[in-house]
């Protein structure tokens, strides 16, 4: 509680910890989850990711350190890390995404019944994707990279996320579905070939619930979004007469728009 209300507490607990290569004491973890990142000085920062990307890929403390760092991360143009931060960020999270990606096995059954997104919001695999979305909205912009979809140190990690079958994999996809329209409007093509296919009952089974849940109930549409998924929401409807109506209700929704 007194790092919590004293940013400096924190940073001198880290450094005693650090002094003492402490790295896998719980002191750590307890400070994550009272902590914004938001909090730190830019040069106690620095040292802060660099202990934390060099010492706790094998951390007991991942939740909490992905919690600290991705979760509600502000990219407003006043709020938002530097490009040394974010950079550092990246690399942290594509670290923490290999130890994570295959934690757990995939969820098998009640994909119907399963609040996802909820899950998937609280998870480390969700904290992970949803920085990568909006990092790459704010970086974009001024990236010369801009035209040509995800960048380099994207692409793989998306697509293991897409690809995978585990836990962590499967509440990325989660995200994935939630921002549809971004996805899509960065790259049509990979949007197409990736992530359709995971809303085809005949494909995936019950599983494609996985990207209906978010993206009918929390989820944005835009023009062409709609216009390409036509044929997604029509095979969609035979699975759906079956489940809770206000559920359905959202699909037609969609469709009606």
């Amino acid at each position: 509680n007194a790092c919590a209300q004293n940013t400096q507490w924190a940073i001198y607990l880290f450094e005693e910890l650090a002094k003492r290569q402490e790295w896998a004491s719980d002191l750590w973890g307890g400070v994550f989850w009272r902590l914004r990142l938001s909090t730190f000085p830019p040069e106690k920062l620095k040292w802060l990711l660099e202990v934390l990307d060099k010492h706790f890929a094998n951390s007991q403390s991942l939740q909490g350190l992905a919690f600290f760092l991705f979760n509600g991360v502000e990219f407003s143009d006043q709020k938002a890390p530097s490009q040394e931060t974010l950079q550092a960020m990246i690399r942290i999270s594509v670290h923490i995404w290999q130890q994570i990606r295959k934690a757990e096995p995939a969820k098998t059954d009640e994909f119907e019944k399963t609040e996802w997104t909820s899950l998937a919001i609280n998870h480390p695999a969700g904290y992970i994707a949803e920085f990568w979305i909006k990092c790459w909205s704010f970086i974009r912009p001024v990236s010369p990279d801009a035209h040509l979809g995800w960048p380099d140190w994207l692409k793989g990690p998306l697509e293991d996320m897409v690809d995978n079958e585990s836990y962590a994999a499967q509440l990325g996809r989660v995200i994935l579905g939630n921002q549809m329209p971004f996805v899509h409007m960065i790259d049509p093509a990979w949007a197409r070939a990736k992530l359709f296919p995971k809303f085809i009952f005949a494909q995936v089974g019950d599983e494609a619930f996985l990207l209906w849940e978010p993206h009918l109930k929390y989820g944005q549409l835009s023009r062409d979004l709609i216009i390409e998924m036509l044929p997604l929401y029509r095979q969609a409807f035979r699975r759906f007469r079956n489940v809770q109506n206000e559920f359905a209700v959202q699909l037609y929704k969609h469709v009606a728009i």
